[in-house]
């Protein structure tokens, strides 16, 4: 019956799309009302197994039942995709060839970025030069420079986060997943055939794998949402100076940090404490039987009782006791390791952004600063900061830097590392970008000389030790390096109304947030556009897509000098994915017009 079903409705039209039936196996939402499975457990609710310890579930094979059932669809649907495909899908090109991929990506995001501001304009608003002047420029909205070739192009990556999981075969694995979950696959491979993981992170996941496939807690469940091993992250801190040749070399590292994510739910704290130390004695002895030894700094311990794998930036981090060697700092329950970027050392903690390719970076950091047109009397503001690295890495060619950061644990790196390296001209603020923003511009350009006594400063318990020397600012420059869904609109917004600032220095790693963002700075605004659009009320439909929606907001944008893009560059940090990082340099459109007629005029 079950056939002739699939015979009836194989072929056929359904709204102009022809329809086509395939086995699969639908998705169990333990969110749902209670609902027996028909494979895999017999006569077995969620809510039963909900009941049960994990030790239990794991002994009456309830998880690994439904594992290999899970899995085996996942390995049907995979059977022509590998590791390599998933995670570096531009592996098998030769990396000349990536780089023109990526540089011609690029190129249609600077296109779309004047069709889309021109899309903006009113009829009554006077098109800038560099708008009407795309057809010069084969469509660019700017000079574009091409694409920086990443210094390191096989195991550049200084962190890499490795999923628990099941092989298609049903073997427990830590690697990398072989597609979405909302696809229906849960399948994990080893990472052996990633090119960007480096040699020192793939033998750590080689030995967190032997470690769980004889522990008695199992695996997380991601269907079940049960579980107790999750995830391992692997974090590398390199030498000082090094040649680009020698950071294959694992003598290269000399820190290592190893964090393993748990489910503590349904397991008893004694045996959890067990399990612990036995995991601990065995990465110790896999550290110290590699050949050359590997280096082991700290391994601590991220307790996420959630059911994505991404934990908040509060959850609970164990320190481990780490047996001292020869090769380990004396301090083994640090928590943090350290890594050099452009002469600087930077200390990092479990949480804090890094960038994970170092080499690549000090050149993307490098360029930002020849941009941004530093000088003494330079105010540098860097949103997004991180640990620092971009602020404090241009420190000694401005008169102060002001970082930005939420993550409460990197801006204890920053200041960490402003004292590590000696530089008494920063400051870092612990809030979102979008509720101080405009409180700090403010502070800073009200007046000609800093007012370390503003309220701004209660959000830094470091600022009572310091007191930098009181300058006046007359060119102040962003530098924003966002997460992947680009900038606030209240960021945006807000740099786009505070005339005073000349330049944004904009870091993406995804293009397209750029691209939003950009539309907003860029767009001119007209007193007659305001007026029809405010008698025409709100009643367009707002978009979907993060760029429909700048495109939205512009409309509601109070009359102000919009920006200039001026050049934009590709920075490969992430070779064999289609990822880059993006720089894109803006300049008010009048305080560009002043440097050409000034530049004029020095030159009769």
């Amino acid at each position: 019956m079950e056939m002739d079903w699939k015979q009836q409705l194989e072929g056929l039209w359904v709204n102009k799309r022809k329809l086509k039936v395939e086995d699969v196996q639908p998705r169990i939402c333990t969110w749902d009302k209670p609902r027996e499975l028909s494979k895999g457990i017999q006569n077995e609710s969620i809510e039963s197994q909900k009941s049960m310890t994990v030790e239990e579930k794991a002994s009456s094979g309830v998880i690994l039942s439904l594992e290999n059932l899970v899995n085996k669809c996942a390995g049907d649907i995979t059977k022509t995709r590998d590791v390599c495909d998933a995670v570096t899908p531009l592996a098998r090109i030769p990396y000349e060839e990536q780089l023109t991929l990526k540089k011609n990506a690029i190129s249609q995001i600077l296109k779309k970025l004047a069709r889309n501001t021109r899309k903006c304009c009113a009829d009554d608003v006077i098109i800038p030069y560099w708008l009407s002047s795309t057809k010069d420029r084969g469509g660019l909205c700017c000079d574009f420079e091409g694409i920086v070739a990443s210094p390191l192009v096989d195991g550049y990556r200084n962190k890499c986060e490795f999923t628990v999981g099941y092989s298609p075969d049903g073997q427990p694995v830590v690697g990398f997943q072989l597609g979405m979950f909302r696809e229906g696959i849960t399948a994990v491979s080893e990472p052996s055939e990633c090119r960007n993981v480096s040699p020192i992170a793939r033998a750590y996941a080689a030995a967190f794998q032997d470690f769980i496939r004889k522990s008695g807690l199992p695996i997380w469940n991601k269907h079940l949402n049960t579980g107790f091993w999750r995830m391992l992250t692997v974090r590398e801190g390199r030498a000082a100076t090094l040649k680009d040749n020698e950071y294959l070399d694992s003598t290269s590292i000399l820190e290592v940090m190893l964090i393993i994510q748990v489910c503590p739910a349904g397991v008893a704290g004694e045996r959890s404490t067990m399990e612990y130390q036995e995991m601990v004695r065995s990465l110790s002895l896999a550290a110290s039987a590699g050949r050359p030894q590997l280096p082991l700094t700290t391994i601590l311990v991220q307790e996420h009782v959630g059911v994505s794998n991404a934990a908040p930036a509060d959850a609970q981090i164990i320190p481990l006791s780490v047996p001292v060697s020869d090769d380990n700092v004396p301090d083994s329950l640090t928590g943090y390791i350290h890594d050099h970027m452009n002469g600087l050392k930077f200390r990092i903690s479990p949480t804090a952004f890094f960038q994970v390719n170092t080499l690549a970076a000090e050149r993307l950091y490098s360029l930002a600063g020849d941009w941004a047109g530093l000088g003494p009397d330079t105010l540098l503001f860097d949103v997004c900061c991180g640990t620092g690295t971009i602020g404090l890495t241009l420190a000694r060619h401005v008169g102060m830097v002001v970082g930005i950061e939420m993550n409460a644990s990197a801006v204890s790196d920053a200041w960490v590392n402003a004292k590590i390296n000696d530089i008494s001209n920063c400051r870092f603020v612990c809030a979102k970008a979008e509720d101080v923003i405009s409180s700090l511009l403010n502070e800073y350009l009200s007046s000609s000389t800093m007012n370390t006594s503003s309220t701004t400063t209660q959000n830094d318990p470091q600022m009572d030790d310091f007191k930098p020397s009181c300058l006046q600012f007359t060119n102040v420059v962003v530098i924003v390096d966002p997460p992947r869904c680009g900038l606030h609109p209240v960021v945006v917004r807000t740099l786009r109304m505070q005339t005073q600032l000349r330049r944004v220095v904009y870091v993406s790693c995804n293009p397209e947030s750029l691209l939003a963002n950009a539309v907003e700075l860029c767009t001119p605004i007209s007193n007659t556009c305001k007026e029809k659009q405010e008698a025409k009320g709100q009643n367009r439909r707002r978009g979907t897509t993060n760029l429909s929606q700048a495109r939205q907001r512009v409309k509601n944008m109070p009359l102000s000098e919009p920006f200039k893009p001026v050049k934009a560059i590709a920075v490969d940090l992430f070779p064999h994915t289609q990822h880059c990082e993006m720089v894109l340099l803006l300049e008010r459109i009048r305080f560009w017009l002043f440097q050409a007629l000034e530049l004029a005029s020095a030159s009769v």
